[in-house]
């Protein structure tokens, strides 16, 4: 499995195409101005930069690791019912979020927080919807989120 920051075709639409030649520095670097500015982490060499700064989620968000045999960690958008409502980004301490890491916020920058939320832009969470719109997520919309359907609200599983 190969995590989204080092996925070639989605790293020629942030960053351009990059020629085979390239140090390995051009091709896994990312500039500046793709990473979050508040994230202490962001300030790491190659992908460790960007992993972290934000965070996939997948179509698993209970599987801390993503591991789980024969699973899928993407959407196809058909696949989504309510893609409005649908997290596909946030702002992370790991390269994914997970269900289990919605809470565990602590106000320390670390990489590879175990899937953190990132709740850095005073309270709030950012996060990328998957009908491109952007929200900011605060603790207590979580916590409504855990109240009305949990791990099964269409925040963290794209399903009604």
């Amino acid at each position: 499995m190969s995590q989204w920051y080092q996925n070639t075709e989605f790293l020629t639409y942030l960053k351009g195409s990059v020629s085979e030649d390239a140090s390995w520095s051009v091709k896994h670097g990312f500039p500046a101005e793709l990473l979050d500015p508040l994230a202490e982490a962001s300030e790491g060499s190659g992908a460790g930069n960007i992993k972290g700064s934000y965070g996939a989620l997948g179509s698993d968000p209970s599987d801390a690791n993503w591991t789980t045999p024969g699973f899928e960690t993407s959407y196809l958008t058909a696949q989504l019912v309510n893609p409005a409502q649908t997290a596909a980004y946030a702002t992370a301490l790991d390269w994914r979020v997970v269900y289990g890491g919605r809470l565990s916020w602590t106000v320390a920058e670390a990489p590879n927080g175990g899937g953190a939320l990132a709740y850095r832009y005073g309270g709030s969470a950012l996060v990328v919807l998957f009908d491109g719109y952007d929200e900011e997520v605060i603790l207590e919309m979580i916590t409504d989120i855990d109240d009305n359907g949990g791990i099964q609200h269409p925040f963290w599983k794209g399903a009604n």
